[in-house]
């Protein structure tokens, strides 16, 4: 099984490893904000003077017994190797597109590649920026990247519409992952 525990004022919590990922200005940083405010947390950012993930953003959300890990990654080529390291241990990948760049959808599929490596990791979609398009968007993320249509979610990053949504069906992904490596 892929879980820790840790013990917080008394409870033991089962902690689980969230990253999200994408393409340079696809909105990860935004949906983190809008994420931690969702659980009433503050997130550590790392930008640089244009606004640019250059490290890391990182929140948690606490649900019942478990701690859930969000860790985004930066977007720009050169810093591959943070996304790389990052992502060693993640339980579930979170891949942020924006809908408004389909141009960018080809350096999301490179970025999950990267990413994956092989590795039998659930993804979810985060389709940034919503619009009348969303469900032509959708077709095409899903024959690009071969994921089924109910996880690929739309959002909106600035208002945090979908938010919600999208962290449930990633808090499923995780638990339904962990239900198949206690069956194996």
């Amino acid at each position: 099984m892929n879980y820790n525990f840790r013990v917080t004022e008394g409870l033991a919590l089962k902690q689980f490893k969230i990253v999200v990922a994408g393409p340079r200005a696809s909105g990860k940083t935004e949906m983190i904000s809008k994420l931690a405010e969702l659980f009433g947390r503050r997130e550590a950012i790392k930008t640089d003077s244009e606004g640019a993930t250059v490290c890391m953003d990182y929140t948690y959300c606490d649900v019942d017994d478990t701690r859930f890990h969000i860790y985004g990654t930066p977007g720009a080529d050169h810093l591959s190797v943070v996304r790389q390291s990052l992502s060693k241990g993640m339980n579930v990948l979170i891949l942020v597109v924006d809908n408004s760049k389909p141009e960018s959808f080809s350096k999301a599929h490179e970025i999950y590649e990267e990413i994956c490596e092989g590795k039998e990791v659930p993804m979810i979609v985060a389709v940034n920026k919503r619009n009348s398009e969303e469900f032509s968007v959708a077709s095409e993320i899903s024959n690009l990247l071969k994921v089924p249509n109910e996880q690929i979610i739309t959002i909106d990053a600035k208002s945090g519409e979908g938010i919600d949504n999208l962290f449930s069906v990633t808090r499923k992904a995780v638990w339904e992952s962990q239900s198949v490596l206690k069956d194996a």
